[in-house]
């Protein structure tokens, strides 16, 4: 039972941390595109 929790918890972190680094990298791309438009605004 407690190796089915380990793995499970295991499962469920690799599936957390590999969302976060997604959303990380789609709020870096949209910051960045709206660095470079305001920089070309000016």
């Amino acid at each position: 039972m407690y190796g089915f929790f380990k793995r499970r918890s295991h499962e469920v972190f690799q599936a957390v941390s590999g969302r976060l680094l997604f959303v990380s990298t789609i709020i870096i791309l949209v910051v960045a595109t709206n660095n470079v438009k305001l920089s070309t605004n000016l």
